[in-house]
């Protein structure tokens, strides 16, 4: 049967948002740090404290855009998507299944925030390429579709996780050292479900991520092709031709990097997702202060993690329409309200979630509307391999929020580090307004298209 472009772009798509339920693990943190940090305490780390779980987050993120230009490397490589995506996914769940054997945090750091870290970067942006060479006017549909299964990982996995380990519901028990929560005394028996339970998700995650694979189709635009092409007809790659000022993409890497669009879009990443990371892997520990209530506190993480999904859908299609800077500007001023109201969440606990539900899904627009007009601003191609690099700033971002809550929390507690993120997100808000997101790349295409006519003008002369 032959298909059509547009059912293969259509299952491309579906291969991506099944990956992306596997890949998006890395946003589970947040219910499963408690579940972790347990764990290793009744083994060979016994003073590790929830503080220090939080730590693994940031390492992810680090690594998962470590990861992300060994995607498209990949294609090349393998010359085909989806025979690299069956590489990455078993690598992917070789790092999970054997992070269920260590005994130490720093193995588990290793094995699932190093090793997982990268191998899911590296996947991470394949199908998204992809689908955007089947859909180049609709990347906004795109992103959204196989990111929403990004978001929806941690609701999905969350609820199965919590299942498998905590079946009877046993709250933890606060620790008469350190003041924190854990499963320990009468609840022990979690944390010792621990290990199983990671198992039982890798038999699920390694049939999604293979079906996922099957499903990424062949195109003739993707990467290596054209080299293919250049190397069978040469005479018709180098050639002059008049520049469309609003069409082309950023000619390559090294001009994307050094210019003043990329350095803002970096810029306002770390500003504007704080706050959201901040609330999306310390949901568990702030609320608990107040509510005591496992299988709720699940349910949060649970809603948490939809919104993370349905928000990439929402916020990714209105790109299409809108700029990057009006919805970014939108996500922003909401995000100042969240924090600068956050303290009356602890009032009542459905008014917590639904705060919770707020702040993720801002952070999921934010995140979701990058892929996007990181391709729209800079092409598919250069775009794609620098993507990583946001990353970097949103781990970066991870980071901040981590010291600060690691350094400060005790001492001015939770609702002072709301009001400063408040002050970092109207900081993002005045870089997003002196902005400038209109590059021109013909300069650089008329000066590349002139040293072209000086070396072919070389090459003459010396052959005469």
């Amino acid at each position: 049967m032959i298909l059509s472009q547009t059912q293969k772009g259509s299952l491309t798509i579906l291969g991506g948002f099944l990956t992306h339920l596997v890949c998006g693990a890395i946003f589970n943190w947040g219910t499963l740090n408690i579940y972790m940090t347990s764990y290793f305490r009744t083994q060979g780390d016994q003073d590790l404290q929830i503080s220090t779980g939080v730590a693994i987050y940031p390492i992810m993120m680090i690594f998962v855009a470590t990861g992300m230009p060994l995607g498209i490397q990949g294609i090349r490589l393998f010359g085909s998507a989806r025979k690299y995506l069956y590489f990455a996914s078993l690598l992917t769940m070789f790092f999970q299944f054997i992070s269920s054997y260590t005994t130490h945090f720093w193995q588990y750091v290793l094995a699932y925030g190093v090793g997982f870290g990268v191998s899911t970067g590296s996947i991470y942006f394949v199908p998204l390429y992809m689908g955007y060479l089947y859909f180049p006017k609709r990347k906004g549909m795109v992103a959204g579709i196989i990111l929403c299964g990004y978001g929806l990982s941690a609701l999905i996995f969350g609820f199965i996780f919590f299942q498998l380990v905590n079946p009877n519901n046993k709250d933890p028990e606060k620790d008469s050292i350190d003041g924190q929560f854990y499963f320990q005394g009468k609840s022990v028996d979690v944390a010792l479900n621990v290990p199983s339970s990671i198992r039982y998700c890798c038999i699920i995650q390694v049939f999604l991520l293979l079906l996922g694979s099957s499903l990424v189709c062949y195109h003739p635009e993707q990467i290596g092709e054209q080299e293919k092409r250049v190397y069978i007809m040469p005479n018709s790659f180098i050639k002059t031709q008049k520049i469309k000022k609003n069409f082309q993409p950023a000619p390559n890497v090294k001009t994307a990097l050094c210019s003043k669009h990329f350095f803002y879009l970096i810029l306002i990443g770390v500003l504007g997702t704080g706050f959201g990371i901040l609330v999306n892997s310390n949901y568990k520990t702030i609320g608990k202060k107040v509510i005591v209530d496992d299988k709720f506190m699940t349910m949060v993480g649970s809603f948490s993690s939809l919104a993370n999904g349905l928000s990439r859908l929402f916020w990714s299609s209105l790109i299409d329409k809108y700029s990057f800077k009006q919805l970014i500007t939108s996500i922003f001023i909401l995000q100042i309200f969240l924090a600068l109201t956050m303290q009356l969440s602890f009032y009542h606990k459905i008014y917590y979630l639904f705060q919770v539900y707020l702040i993720v899904s801002n952070m999921g627009g934010t995140l979701t509307l990058y892929p996007p007009f990181s391709a729209q601003i800079f092409g598919v191609q250069v775009g794609s391999k620098i993507f990583g690099l946001y990353w970097y700033g949103f781990g970066f971002a991870n980071f901040v929020q981590f010291l600060i809550v690691r350094e400060f929390e005790k001492k001015i507690g939770f609702i002072n580090i709301f009001y400063i993120y408040a002050g970092i997100t109207f900081l993002a808000l005045v870089v997003l307004f002196i902005a400038d997101f209109k590059p021109d790349w013909s300069k650089y295409y008329k000066e590349n298209n002139q040293n072209v006519k000086k070396q072919q003008q070389n090459m003459r002369i010396q052959k005469n």
